[in-house]
């Protein structure tokens, strides 16, 4: 079988062109793929605290399992004549108190927005609208019914009751799961 030269070389553009658009999607499909932000693996095998000075200047920072609040206090992170002794958990908000002269510690909860930047799920029934809305997959006005909801059963015992909402499914479910939890 012959085929002209200007019919040959158009077969053969033709065909490259073919050969290539797999690889060009390809590449575009896991472009779109959304990755977790930088450092939130630390989580998996470390504590998450939230440290605020007396001053309200503080940050995020990852311990290792176990630490206790004696062990921070010997490190160089915080300075604080504390006689308080506790292990520390992932989410807790440590504010210092340096002023007084005791240098007292409050602990509290890490807020559940600083919760979703570092890659931890937040508590559904403490979750405001705003931080709802940070959510993939979650926009105003489900965030507005997840809220309604929370304040008809005044309190969610388990992700699972957000079925209940409108446009929610077990499909749904399964991806806030990552996201939501019910601290009990």
């Amino acid at each position: 079988m012959f085929f002209p030269k200007n019919k040959l070389k158009g077969m053969i553009v033709i065909c490259l062109i073919m050969a290539i658009i797999p690889f060009i999607r390809m590449g575009y499909h896991y472009s779109l793929k959304q990755e977790k932000p930088a450092f939130t693996n630390q989580t998996e095998k470390s504590v998450a605290i939230e440290i605020i000075d007396g001053n309200g200047h503080g940050g995020i920072y990852f311990f290792d399992q176990e630490t206790t609040f004696q062990d921070l206090l010997g490190s160089s992170v915080i300075s604080s004549k504390s006689n308080d002794n506790f292990v520390l958990k992932t989410g807790m908000k440590l504010i210092l108190d340096s002023d007084s002269q005791k240098s007292e510690v409050t602990i509290g909860k890490m807020s559940p927005s600083s919760r979703l930047a570092i890659g931890l799920p937040m508590d559904i029934n403490e979750a405001s609208q705003d931080d709802l809305i940070l959510i993939k997959g979650i926009g105003i006005a489900t965030a507005e019914r997840i809220v309604a909801l929370r304040e008809k059963l005044k309190r969610f015992d388990d992700v699972q009751q957000l079925t209940e909402i409108k446009g929610i499914k077990e499909k749904k479910i399964k991806e806030l799961q990552q996201y939501l939890y019910v601290e009990k």
